[in-house]
C-alpha cells in the first residue's frame, strides 16, 4: 500500500487540511504545534480504526480528535495505491460512515465490509501497523525496552519467516500440530482438565449431548454403573430396614396390649377422681378470682372520683393557655412583618443607588456592538484577502535606474537598482514596480487588487467613524463599555426582583400600616413554649381519660357479673362450701395403683398406651406391608454381585482411556518442543539485517543485538550492556534499526509504506548523517514518510519536502 493524499475535514484541531505523498521520500516539515503529530493520528486512524467504536475505547482513542471549533463529526479521507487507486472516506461522532472506492470503480458502504476489505489490503495485523509501521517522537527511543516478544507483530514476522524457512516436500510440522490438537481436543472435549470433572460439573443427571469427549464418555459409563450399583445397594439397605421395623413394632404391639389390659380395672375410678379433682381446681381458682375482685373493687372506685378531679383541673388550665398562645401568635406576626420591612428598606435603598449608576454609565446598544464587530470582521477578511497569495518576483536591471516599490498595503519604498544588480521581492497579493518610463504589475489570482484595496478603505473608515461616535478608541473599549451597561441593568432588575420577593405581593405602606402601635412588651414568653405546654396537658388529659375508661369498663363488667358487693361475698361462701362436699367425694374413691401419685398424669399415661396400640394395630402394621410391597415391586433386575463386576470393567476402560490421552500429551509437548528448536533460528535472517542497521547507526559501536528476555546488546569490544543502561541517543538509534529492519521484512514483498516522527532529533550530527543515509536506501523501493520540527533534519534527509504552510486549506 502507497499513500497518496491524506484529508483531514475536520479533524482535531484541523478544520479543512490535505496534504499529498509521493512514491519514496517525502518529508513533513513544520514547528512545534503546527499539526504534523495531528497528520501521523489521523493517518493511523484512517486506516486502523472502525467506525464503530464502543464507549470505553472512544473516550479512551477518538474523544481527543473531536473538532475544536464544536463539530460533533470526525472525517478523513484517503486516497491510496494498492495495484490501482482507492479512495477511503470515514467519519465518526454525530454522523458515522465508510466509503470505500476500488480502482474499477465500484464502492463499497457497508462499515462492516469496508473494514474486511481494508483489512485484506493491509495485509498485516494492526498491532504491526502501530507498532513497527507508525513510530511516534518517543517511539524511537523506547522501542527496546517496551518490544513485545508475543506482540502481533513478532507473531507476524516469525510465521512469515518459518513459512520460508520450514516449506518442504514432508510431512507439515504445522499439520502435525493441528493434528495433535484435534486428537487430544476429541479426548478432552467437555472435560475439565484442571479439576478431573465434567465442565460446569455436569454429572449424569445433566450429562452433555453433543461434543462428549472419550474421557467424558468413559466417565459417564462408569458413573452410570456406580449409579446402578449405589440404586441395588440402596435397596437391599432399604429391605433390611423395612425387616428390622416390623419386627420392632410386633415387640411395641405386646408391650402395649400387656399394659392396656393389665389396668383395664383401675381405671375407672381413676377417672372419677381425675373429674373430682378437676373440679375442686376450678373452684379454688373461681375462690381466689372472687376474692381478688372483692379487694378491688373499692379502690377502683376511688381511683375513678380522683381521675374525674383531675380531667376538670387540666382543662381549666388548658383554656388559659389557649388565650396566652392567641396573643403570642399575634406578637410573632408582626415581628416577621418588621424584619421584612427593615429588609425591603434596605433592598430599595441599593436600587435607587443602582439605578443612579446606571445613569451615568455610557450607554452602547447591542445592535451597535454588532455593528461595530461586522465592520471590524470586514477588514480583517479584506486584509486577509489582500496577503493571502504568495508572490514571489525577480527583478535584475542591465542598467542602473530608481524605481518605486509597492507590496501589498505597504508604503511606498523608493529603490536604486545598480547595474546588473538582482533584487528579490516577496507579497502576499500585489507587487508594482514604477519606473518613469514603464510600470510593471503583479497580481495574485483573479481579484482585482485596487477594487479590494478600495473595499479595505472603506470599511476601515466606517469601522473608525463608529468608533468615534460612540466615544471610544477601539473595539476593545466598545466591547468592555457595552459589558458594564449589561452588569449594570442586571444588577437593577436582580434588586428589583428582590425588593419585591421580600415584600411577598405587600407594598411598603401596607407592610407598615399592617403593624400599626406594636411593640415588644406585651407577650414575654414565646408561642412555641406556650403550644408546647398546652399539648403537654392535653396530652395529660388523654391520658385521665384513657384509665377513667378502663376502670370504668372494668366496674361496668363486675356489675354486669355480680350486681354488688353484697352479692359477690354471697358467692364467696357458696363456693367454699362446694369444696367440702368434692373432699368427701374423694374420700370414698379406691387409691391409685401402687407408685402412681398423679392421677391426671396416670390417666393420660394410659390413653396414650391405648391409642398407641391403636395406631399400631390399624397404622403401622398395614402400612409396614404396603412398603414392603411396594419396594419388592421394584426389586433390581441385577444383582449387587454383577454390577460389581461391570464396575471394575469401566474402571478400567477409564484408566485406558486417559492413558491413551495422556500419551498425546507426551507426544505434543515433544512436538512443541521440537517446533521450539525448529524455530530457534527463524529470526536469523531480520537479525542479520537489524545487526547490519545497527552497526552502521551506532558508528560501528553496536554489531550486535541479543533478543532475550534482558535484551542486551554488545560493543564492537564484546562489552554487553542492558538496554536500561544506554543513553537515550544510543536508544534512539537501536530503536530506528529494529523498527526499519522489522519494516523491511514485513514490506520487502509488498508495495507498503513507514511513518517516522522526528528520527534524528535525539542523535548527535554524526549518527544524524548515517540514519539519513540508511532513510534515504530505505525510501528506494518503500514509500517513507517522515515529520520533523527541525529544517535542518529536513535538508539533510532530502526526498519530497512538504512544509506545514503549504497544507491547502
Amino acid at each position: 500500500m502507497r499513500v497518496s493524499k491524506l484529508r483531514l475535514h475536520p479533524f482535531a484541531g484541523q478544520a479543512d487540511f490535505s496534504v499529498d505523498f509521493k512514491p519514496g521520500l517525502n518529508v513533513i516539515s513544520g514547528p512545534n504545534e503546527a499539526g504534523k503529530s495531528t497528520l501521523l493520528n489521523a493517518l493511523q486512524v484512517a486506516l486502523l480504526t472502525p467506525i464503530k467504536v464502543g464507549k470505553r475505547d472512544w473516550e479512551k482513542d477518538m474523544q481527543r480528535f473531536m473538532p475544536l471549533a464544536g463539530d460533533d463529526t470526525i472525517r478523513l479521507s484517503l486516497e491510496f495505491n494498492v495495484g490501482g487507486d482507492f479512495k477511503l472516506m470515514k467519519s465518526w461522532g454525530g454522523n458515522s460512515s465508510a466509503y470505500l472506492k476500488m480502482p474499477e470503480g465500484e464502492v463499497i458502504e457497508d462499515p462492516l465490509k469496508v473494514e474486511t476489505r481494508l483489512a485484506e489490503l493491509l495485509e498485516l495485523k494492526p498491532g504491526t501497523w502501530r507498532n513497527v509501521l507508525f513510530a511516534g517522537q518517543q517511539d524511537l527511543t523506547s522501542t527496546l525496552a517496551e518490544m513485545d516478544h508475543e506482540g502481533e507483530e513478532f507473531s507476524d514476522l516469525a510465521a512469515w519467516l518459518r513459512k520460508s524457512a520450514f516449506a518442504t516436500d514432508g510431512i507439515s510440522i504445522e499439520k502435525l500440530g493441528d493434528s495433535l490438537e484435534q486428537q487430544i481436543e476429541a479426548y478432552e472435549d467437555h472435560w475439565d482438565v484442571d479439576y478431573s470433572r465434567p465442565e460446569k460439573s455436569r454429572g449424569i443427571d445433566n450429562p452433555w449431548e453433543k461434543k462428549v469427549g472419550r474421557v467424558l464418555k468413559a466417565w459417564y459409563l462408569k458413573e452410570s454403573i456406580q449409579r446402578d450399583h449405589n440404586r441395588v445397594e440402596s435397596y437391599e439397605r432399604d429391605l433390611d430396614a423395612i425387616t428390622a421395623r416390623t419386627n420392632e413394632c410386633i415387640k411395641r404391639r405386646d408391650k402395649l396390649s400387656d399394659f392396656v389390659s393389665g389396668h383395664a380395672t383401675a381405671i375407672a375410678d381413676a377417672d372419677e377422681r381425675a373429674l373430682l379433682e378437676a373440679k375442686k381446681r376450678a373452684l379454688v381458682a373461681e375462690g381466689k378470682e372472687l376474692k381478688k375482685v372483692s379487694l378491688g373493687w373499692p379502690k377502683f372506685e376511688e381511683r375513678q372520683s380522683n381521675l374525674k378531679e383531675e380531667e376538670l383541673k387540666l382543662k381549666q388550665q388548658v383554656g388559659d393557655l389557649d388565650g396566652k398562645l392567641k396573643a403570642a401568635l399575634v406578637y410573632e406576626k408582626n415581628r416577621s412583618r418588621r424584619e421584612r420591612l427593615k429588609r425591603a428598606e434596605a433592598k430599595q435603598e441599593a436600587l435607587k443607588a443602582a439605578e443612579e449608576k446606571l445613569d451615568k454609565i455610557k450607554l452602547i446598544s447591542d445592535q451597535q456592538l454588532d455593528d461595530l464587530q461586522v465592520l471590524e470582521g470586514q477588514v480583517k477578511r479584506l486584509e486577509t484577502g489582500l496577503a493571502a497569495g504568495k508572490l514571489k518576483l525577480k527583478f535584475s536591471a542591465k542598467k542602473a535606474m530608481g524605481l518605486e516599490v509597492h507590496k501589498d498595503l505597504e508604503e511606498r519604498i523608493d529603490k536604486t537598482v545598480e547595474q546588473g544588480e538582482e533584487i528579490n521581492l516577496d507579497a502576499g497579493g500585489r507587487i508594482l514596480l514604477s519606473h518613469s518610463d514603464w510600470e510593471l504589475s503583479v497580481q495574485s489570482g483573479d481579484s482585482d487588487f485596487s477594487e479590494l484595496k478600495q473595499q479595505h478603505q472603506s470599511a476601515r473608515s466606517k469601522f473608525e467613524e463608529l468608533l468615534k461616535a460612540l466615544g471610544e478608541t477601539d473595539i476593545e473599549s466598545a466591547r468592555l463599555a457595552h459589558r458594564a451597561c449589561v452588569e449594570e441593568k442586571r444588577e437593577v432588575e436582580t434588586l428589583k426582583q428582590q425588593v419585591n420577593e421580600v415584600l411577598d405581593g405587600e407594598s411598603m405602606e401596607e407592610l407598615k400600616e399592617a403593624l400599626g402601635g406594636d411593640d415588644d412588651s406585651t407577650v414575654h414568653q414565646p408561642s412555641a413554649e406556650i403550644a408546647a405546654g398546652k399539648a403537654k396537658l392535653e396530652a395529660s388529659i388523654e391520658n385521665a381519660l384513657r384509665l377513667l375508661a378502663d376502670i370504668e369498663k372494668q366496674l361496668s363488667g363486675w356489675i354486669e357479673d355480680y350486681e354488688s358487693q353484697e352479692n359477690l361475698l354471697d358467692l364467696l361462701v357458696d363456693k367454699r362450701g362446694d369444696l367440702k362436699a368434692i373432699d368427701a367425694g374423694l374420700s370414698k374413691l379406691k387409691p391409685l395403683p401402687e407408685g402412681v401419685e398423679d392421677t391426671d398424669e396416670f390417666i393420660a399415661d394410659f390413653r396414650s398406651q391405648e391409642r398407641q396400640l391403636k395406631q399400631v394395630m390399624e397404622q403401622d402394621f398395614p402400612n409396614l406391608k404396603i412398603e414392603r410391597a411396594q419396594l419388592e415391586g421394584n426389586s433390581p433386575d441385577q444383582s449387587l454381585k454383577d454390577l460389581e463386576e461391570s464396575m471394575l470393567d469401566a474402571n478400567a476402560a477409564f484408566e485406558q482411556v486417559q492413558t491413551e490421552w495422556k500419551a498425546l500429551l507426551r507426544i505434543q509437548e515433544v512436538h512443541i518442543k521440537l517446533r521450539a528448536e525448529m524455530d530457534a533460528g527463524t529470526l536469523d535472517p531480520w537479525v542479520k539485517k537489524l545487526r547490519k542497521l545497527s552497526g552502521s547507526l551506532s558508528g560501528g559501536r553496536y554489531e550486535e543485538l541479543h533478543l532475550n528476555d534482558s535484551l542486551v546488546g554488545s560493543t564492537s569490544g564484546g562489552l554487553d550492556i542492558p538496554y536500561e543502561s544506554l543513553s537515550t541517543g544510543t536508544s534512539a538509534c537501536l530503536g530506528l534499526a529494529v523498527r526499519l529492519s522489522m519494516a523491511q521484512h514485513f514490506l520487502e514483498a509488498r508495495d507498503g509504506f513507514v511513518v517516522l516522527d522526528d528520527p534524528l532529533v535525539d542523535l548527535d550530527p554524526e549518527r544524524q548523517k548515517a540514519a539519513s543515509l540508511i532513510l534515504k536506501e530505505f525510501a528506494k523501493d518503500k514509500q517513507l514518510i517522515v515529520l520533523t520540527c527541525h529544517p535542518g533534519h529536513a535538508e539533510l534527509i532530502g526526498g519530497h519536502l512538504i512544509e506545514m504552510g503549504e497544507i491547502r486549506n
